[in-house]
């Protein structure tokens, strides 16, 4: 049976006032973000693409290829382009981390995923190749949210933000009551664009037969074509897709985007948008399958320790790995005291009055904590990999205890 992925082709376009401390920051940064994105208003276009398919399990054959193809099309219509693909958890994370650290007000930012993905409990997580997750649990920390997408660039501060994700629906890795069998729909709020590839809930296309995905394909065909606002690429594609899938695939859309921006714009409509640079790629080596290894070649576990025995000398390689972590902890370490203590007098003030801190956000104080503990433990026994981890667990409770913080 041909493998299928359901591509929550989404593109979230956000026009969004960001809050603020001072009342007239607030309200600048609102008329910025409502100002409607027209033909002859170029601000600056930057995309991160992701196309995730050497999969250790239930591998797909068309996100790399749709990736790069949608990178090509989009370098073309004036967008810088990074590239990741087939990307671990790490590299998903850093590689996002560099896009939301890159955009600037004014901008306009897409992000666009193809590879598979899962919904926990209505919320949809990108699945990096080297997912690995036993339960729920390690469902929620092996992958990464498509709503933390959203809300980083949200917060950036771009005056457009457009979001695609082409992600599977027949979750191959669904083994808890909450791992529905589709993705779900994610809300629009004020200036958002969301097109699914599919229904939510249902699957699309891999199209392994053919060069890329069923939805991608058609994506890619009509943002070609000159002088279609949004709307109408998007109309296009539901009908060329819902033609071409013998009326299998219907996508979805929803929106409350008030005004227009065009792709490729008509010429002597304000100018087509000059080409971008080429894009740039960065392509991790994919997992080994056990099933596709050399004829003959054997795998050795490593030699076990003996405790207190004399080590080897530290690899040159991992050098730059621990002074990365060490100095990443430091950071997080900084942002963590400077929570931890806004946390405390919030504590102690409501203290006064009977009124105990959230249960949500005192679980996500003691996790954060717990995990920069960890953290340290392993960078002083010089294991960069561990540590990565823990602080990557222990900065998505920071973020949670930041946002309540209103930072």
């Amino acid at each position: 049976m041909p493998a299928r992925r359901c591509r929550f082709g989404t593109v979230v376009i956000t026009v969004c006032a960001l809050g603020g401390t001072a009342l007239l920051a607030s309200a600048q940064r609102r008329q910025q973000r409502d100002l409607t994105i027209e033909t002859g208003d170029k601000p600056k276009r930057v995309a991160l693409l992701i196309g995730n398919e050497a999969y250790a399990k239930a591998p797909l054959s068309n996100p790399v290829n749709d990736a790069r193809a949608i990178g090509a099309k989009l370098s073309e219509l004036g967008f810088q382009v990074d590239l990741a693909l087939n990307v671990n958890l790490r590299s998903m994370q850093k590689a996002i981390d560099r896009f939301v650290a890159s955009l600037r007000p004014g901008d306009v930012a897409l992000f666009y995923y193809a590879g598979h993905g899962i919904q926990l409990d209505g919320e949809n997580f990108l699945i990096p190749v080297d997912f690995d997750a036993k339960d729920e649990a390690d469902a929620r920390y092996e992958a990464y949210s498509a709503s933390r997408v959203h809300e980083r660039m949200e917060t950036s501060g771009s005056r457009l933000n457009l979001i695609i994700l082409d992600a599977c629906r027949n979750n191959p890795f669904r083994a808890t009551r909450s791992g529905a069998g589709g993705l779900a729909s994610m809300n629009t709020g004020r200036g958002t664009f969301i097109a699914f590839a599919t229904g939510p809930g249902r699957t699309a296309s891999d199209n392994p037969g053919g060069g890329n995905g069923l939805f991608t394909s058609h994506l890619l065909r009509a943002m070609s074509e000159p002088g279609l606002s949004l709307d109408q690429v998007f109309n296009r594609v539901r009908e060329r897709v819902y033609e071409t899938s013998g009326k299998e695939q219907l996508p979805w859309t929803g929106s409350s985007v008030i005004g227009e921006f065009f792709f490729n714009p008509a010429s002597g409509a304000g100018g087509q948008q000059a080409a971008g640079p080429p894009p740039r790629e960065v392509e991790e080596p994919p997992p080994v399958r056990p099933d596709k290894q050399a004829a003959g070649r054997t795998t050795t576990s490593p030699p076990a320790k003996t405790v207190g025995e004399p080590q080897p000398a530290e690899p040159a390689a991992q050098r730059p790995a621990l002074e990365e972590a060490s100095e990443r902890m430091t950071f997080l370490a900084a942002r963590g005291n400077a929570a931890r203590t806004s946390l405390q007098r919030i504590e102690k003030d409501q203290a006064r009055t009977g009124v105990s801190l959230r249960g949500d956000i005192s679980a996500a104080w003691k996790r954060m904590e717990s995990f920069l503990d960890q953290a340290e433990t392993a960078l002083k026994n010089k294991d960069a990999a561990r540590a990565g981890r823990t602080m990557d667990l222990a900065e998505r409770d920071l973020e949670t205890l930041e946002r309540f913080l209103g930072r």
